[in-house]
């Protein structure tokens, strides 16, 4: 025969008595993310190197669409220089850029975007120069889709 276990619910004590409603508020503004933090999505990164992963970033801003293009360090102490943008890579009105988003268009270009395979590649050794750029574009184009998924 099986043995039968409970669950059991456990609440932890809270002892509010000792806590401030500053320290409270204090720590919401220093651990948690700010509210202007909740619509960015980042992409899957499609190269690193270092201690660098290179990826996409794709936000609202007022009635506009924003991609651009970041290198982000998730090891630095420092979370202000921990994400760099290297470029912004396209600036469109956010109905427009849905239409393309949902259609799996570049921002830029309006084209649909193709890919050659779905696994991205990090391993450049032994090819050419023009082997890696094609490379690294189709990696760009697979991680793109991916974020477009995540944001619409």
């Amino acid at each position: 025969m099986e043995e039968q276990f409970q669950k059991r619910f456990v609440v932890e004590d809270l002892d509010l008595e000792e806590t401030s409603l500053e320290d409270i508020l204090s720590q919401k503004e220093s651990e948690f993310l700010g509210e202007e933090d909740l619509n960015i999505f980042y992409s899957y990164p499609y190269f690193s190197r270092d201690e660098f992963d290179y990826q996409f970033r794709l936000f609202t801003e007022n009635s506009e669409l924003v991609l651009e293009d970041v290198k982000c360090n998730d090891t630095s102490d420092d979370e202000f220089n921990s994400i760099i943008v290297n470029s912004e890579v396209a600036r469109i009105k956010i109905n427009e850029g849905l239409k393309l988003i949902r259609n799996n268009c570049d921002l830029i270009s309006k084209k649909q975007i193709t890919i050659d395979g779905d696994i991205l590649n990090y391993d450049f050794d032994g090819q050419s120069d023009s082997d890696i750029k094609k490379i690294l574009m189709n990696n760009k184009n697979i991680v793109l889709l991916e974020l477009y998924k995540n944001f619409y």
